[in-house]
Formats: structure tokens, C-alpha cells, sequence
């Protein structure tokens, strides 16, 4: 953006109201001690943004043509008290490392009238576990799932090592609940579960096993 190429530090609101598709000219920016807002018909990447590590508020709303929060990525969620994320109805990938750490910390945050992983913080979340945010050892646990066209059904199995807090949710690719088996004592030892997938649209599904404090979601396809 012309004149702004030596900005690195915002100390109140900054706002931007984009007529062009990118933001080319604010990759030294690292600080905005207000609310950053982002709007514009044209906008269409956040990408030099990339610096940007320190935000009090955000707000990215009517950015008709923006598909992906993918630049602010390496903003620290503490630093953030408040996002909205609403009206961009192409905007389809919000779960971004900067916000799927902000949600961890339960962070106030409004998300709506977008699209894909970015309709609500359901969404965003299912999203954010898919990608890997939360790890696990996969190795012990042993967790399989397999598809049942048969039975109609979806067979997950898992190992556990000793004995835990297990819980197993189902979740659709927009983040919709779809299954819940919740938290109870299982003994340590090899588990079996089935859940019934005749009522289901064929896409793919967000299985997520929570073993105590321990997450790991895997994605399913039918």
C-alpha cells in the first residue's frame, strides 16, 4: 500500500479499507496497540500480514472476495482481547495457526456469515484439530476406523494403555455434532465402538478421540 512500506507499529486503531486485491506494502508491520480492521470489495489475500505478531482487537468483515485468513497466522493470541470474523462470504479457511490457538484460549470470539471451516467456532475448531493442532502418540494408542458399507455403520477401535477418561465425538466437515459418546472410565485394553452412518450424506467426517487430557481427531470418508 503506497506510502506505508517503513510501518511496523500501530499504537491505536488502524483501519483498512482495501480497494486492492492484496496488502502488498504492510509486510513490516508487527504492531497494532487497537483495533485492527480489514474490510474491501477488491481484497482477496492477507498474506503480507505475515509479520504482523501483536493485535489487541481484529475485525475482517465484507471482504466480498477474501478465501483465507492464511497471513495472519504469527499473530500471538494473547495479545488478542476480542475477533470478529463476519459478512465475507467467500471466506471458507479460518483455522490458521493464530486462530485456532486464540479459540484454545477462550478468547472472545464472533465468527459469522462466511463460509466452509469459517461459519462458527464449532467449525473452526473441528478444523483446527483436523490439521493437527492438537497432537498425540498415535503408536499407543493404536486408533483405527474403518468404513463399513456392509453394516452401514463407522467401526472405530483404540488401545489404551491404562485406564482413562475416553470420549468420542462425530463431527461433519462444517463442525455440526453429529455423534457424541460422552466422557466415562474404561479400563485399559483394546475398545470397539460402531457408530451408524445410514442417515448420513456421503462426505467427509471429523472423528475425535479424547483420552484424558489427550486429543486426536481423524478424518473419515464415506
Amino acid at each position: 500500500m503506497f506510502g506505508l512500506d517503513s510501518l511496523a507499529k500501530v499504537k491505536n486503531d488502524f483501519t483498512l479499507s482495501c480497494e486492492t486485491k492484496t496488502l502488498n506494502g504492510l509486510d513490516n508491520l508487527k504492531y497494532v496497540g487497537g483495533i485492527l480492521l480489514i474490510k474491501g470489495d477488491s481484497l482477496i489475500s492477507l498474506a503480507a500480514l505475515t509479520n504482523l505478531d501483536t493485535v489487541r482487537e481484529i475485525t475482517i468483515t465484507y471482504c466480498l472476495n477474501l478465501t483465507s485468513l492464511s497471513g495472519i497466522d504469527n499473530i500471538d493470541p494473547t495479545t488478542l482481547n476480542s475477533v470478529l470474523i463476519s459478512t465475507n462470504p467467500k471466506l471458507s479457511n479460518c483455522s490458521v495457526k493464530s486462530m485456532c490457538d486464540y479459540l484454545d484460549e477462550n478468547g472472545q470470539f464472533i465468527v459469522v456469515v462466511n463460509t466452509g471451516n469459517c461459519t462458527d467456532t464449532s467449525a473452526i475448531r473441528a478444523a483446527c484439530n483436523a490439521v493437527g493442532i492438537n497432537s498425540i502418540d498415535i503408536e499407543n494408542l493404536k486408533l483405527k476406523t474403518f468404513v463399513n458399507q456392509n453394516s452401514n455403520k463407522l467401526e472405530i477401535s483404540y488401545e489404551l494403555i491404562k485406564n482413562s477418561e475416553t470420549s468420542i465425538r462425530m463431527y461433519d466437515i462444517m463442525g455440526k455434532l453429529i455423534a457424541n459418546y460422552p466422557s466415562e472410565f474404561k479400563s485399559a485394553g483394546e475398545h470397539n465402538l460402531e457408530i451408524p452412518i445410514s442417515n448420513l450424506s456421503k462426505g467427509i467426517y471429523l472423528v475425535e478421540v479424547l483420552i484424558d487430557e489427550i486429543k486426536l481427531v481423524r478424518k473419515v470418508n464415506f
